[in-house]
């Protein structure tokens, strides 16, 4: 709780501090869910961790929604991965689950790749408050840093081409120390 609140002061911190404070979160809702899940957080070798500053707490939300809509309702265990990737100047923020068959709060339809717009879902319906916070914090960063992405939420398709899992993605900013 305490890096969360340190970390929301700032408008860059370093990566490895947001991974740490990933870390924290996903112990405290294993816990809170009886081990429900598994999860994994990959950094790109080509970041140092130590070095790169990032926005804090754009994760969080997405791995929020991950547990709360698409792994809870499954029977089985899930698995969400969290992947820091160089793309360029940029960071491309991965956050991907195995939430077969579960839609909820995602806000499109199966099958298709969707760019989230702000506001309801297509069909008039709350949307995740998840994407809303991060669709918000992306447009507030995209004015500020005259930069422009996107949250882009897409379903993960295994050999049969059945769905199985959701990933959300954008690229974020990042800062050398």
């Amino acid at each position: 709780m305490r890096l969360i609140l340190e970390n929301s002061r700032e408008e860059f911190i370093p990566l490895e501090k947001e991974i740490d404070t990933l870390k924290h979160y996903f112990e405290l809702q294993s816990l809170r869910f009886k081990n429900k899940f598994d999860y994994s957080i990959d950094l790109d070798p080509r970041l140092d961790s130590a070095l790169t500053l990032v926005p804090p707490m754009f994760a969080q939300p997405l791995i929020e929604n991950a547990i709360e809509h698409g792994l809870l309702p499954k029977a089985e265990k899930g698995f969400i991965q969290v992947r820091f990737l160089a793309e360029g100047a940029l960071i491309r923020l991965e956050v991907e689950d195995n939430s077969v068959g579960y839609q909820n709060g995602v806000g499109y339809q199966r099958g298709e790749e969707k760019i989230i717009p702000m506001g309801l879902a297509a069909n008039g319906e709350h949307r995740s408050l998840a994407t809303q916070i991060i669709q918000e914090r992306l447009k507030l960063l995209n004015r500020k840093k005259k930069f422009s992405t996107q949250l882009q939420m897409i379903h993960i398709r295994d050999e049969a081409d059945q769905i199985a899992g959701t990933k959300a993605s954008f690229l974020i900013p990042c800062q050398l120390m």
